[in-house]
């Protein structure tokens, strides 16, 4: 995925206008299944709320990586629903510097799990690849769930480790 976070232009052209470029040659090839990457929108409008799901609504903020890159899920979630495709949206594992893991080789091996599943209960979802928290703000459930996906690493040990 690419990503330009600063440039109001270059991100707009990158971010959303590829998005839709991407979405409208998916349609012509005939590939219905995809993955677009997205930032975490459990992060950001929900840094202080706990038992999040991936399916809190999206709140892009100001800063203009996250409106185009919440602008280009809009239009994947249009063109899953209109054109029959099933679409993956996907974070990764850091919020905001939270170190929340897991790995991007891991979130690598939640993709192609992902491509791989004989369908999503919806067309259009989003999954967050981010470990499970120990005091629940976070959780990897709906990974696990649809995707068999769980992080090697449920950051329990490393979070001790902070406090000792």
């Amino acid at each position: 995925a690419s990503v330009l976070r600063d440039d109001p232009v270059l991100a707009f052209r990158c971010n959303v206008v590829g998005a839709y470029n991407i979405a409208v040659a998916a349609v012509a090839c005939g590939i219905r299944r995809h993955a677009h990457s997205g930032p975490q929108a459990v992060a950001g409008a929900y840094a202080h709320d706990f038992d999040l799901s991936d399916d809190v609504p999206m709140r892009p903020g100001e800063h203009i990586y996250c409106m185009t890159k919440y602008l280009a899920q809009e239009i994947w979630h249009v063109f899953a629903d209109e054109y029959d495709l099933e679409v993956m949206v996907i974070g990764g594992g850091d919020l905001a510097g939270a170190d929340v893991g897991p790995t991007w080789s891991e979130v690598c091996k939640a993709i192609r799990l992902g491509l791989h599943v004989p369908s999503f209960p919806r067309p259009y979802e989003v999954f967050h690849f981010i470990s499970d928290q120990p005091n629940g703000k976070y959780s990897g459930e709906k990974a696990a769930r649809i995707l068999g996906f769980r992080p090697r690493d449920d950051l329990k040990e490393k979070w001790l480790r902070k406090f000792e």
